[in-house]
């Protein structure tokens, strides 16, 4: 469900349930949920999240669905500049929501670095690619595989914000054994 057009093709209203297809630049999102967010599906709280991804139009769409379920929400496009906005942010990021590849630094990499000056943040990854998902599984770190609806998104987003955050990247990452490729 990833192709870029630069347009919203369609919208579908049936019962409860709404269907979006959103085509930017060659990335479409289908992009389905449930006709208002209930109480399970919205931030408990004004948590802040660090979304990072390199592909401009899913960053922006994934910010946007975690703006609507109300949550803070700040963003980069590379884990160098994902760093400098943690850096320069006073109050507390709940969670690292970052793409697994990404040029420069990979989400996993990011991770690991941001959880030196930030050991209490939550990690989730998403990717597109299969096997992602074994990469970040093995550190103890969560993974939604791209596309996702948003629903589903929430949902594990407020999984992931409260769970004990000693099960989360135990073990240190290192992308030399994990032959991941950088850049």
């Amino acid at each position: 469900m990833f192709a870029l057009r630069n347009r919203v093709s369609g919208f579908e209203q049936s019962g409860k349930r709404q269907s979006v297809k959103i085509h930017i630049d060659e990335v479409t999102l289908d992009v389905r949920c449930e006709t208002g967010y209930g109480p399970t599906h919205l931030a408990k709280k004004m948590e802040t999240i660090l979304v990072v991804d390199d592909a401009e139009p899913v960053l922006n769409v994934v910010v946007r669905i975690l703006e609507t379920a109300q949550f803070h929400v700040l963003h980069a496009n590379s884990g160098t500049n994902a760093l400098a906005v943690a850096a320069s942010y006073p109050g507390a990021i709940d969670l690292l929501l970052s793409d697994v590849q990404m040029p420069g630094m990979s989400g996993p990499a990011l991770a690991t670095t941001l959880k030196q000056s930030r050991p209490d943040i939550h990690v989730m990854f998403m990717s597109a690619f299969a096997g992602g998902n074994l990469l970040v599984l093995n550190y103890g770190w969560a993974f939604i595989e791209k596309p996702f609806v948003a629903v589903k998104l929430i949902e594990m987003i407020n999984h992931v914000l409260h769970m004990p955050n000693k099960s989360q990247g135990d073990h240190q990452y290192d992308s030399s054994k994990a032959g991941e490729k950088q850049g």
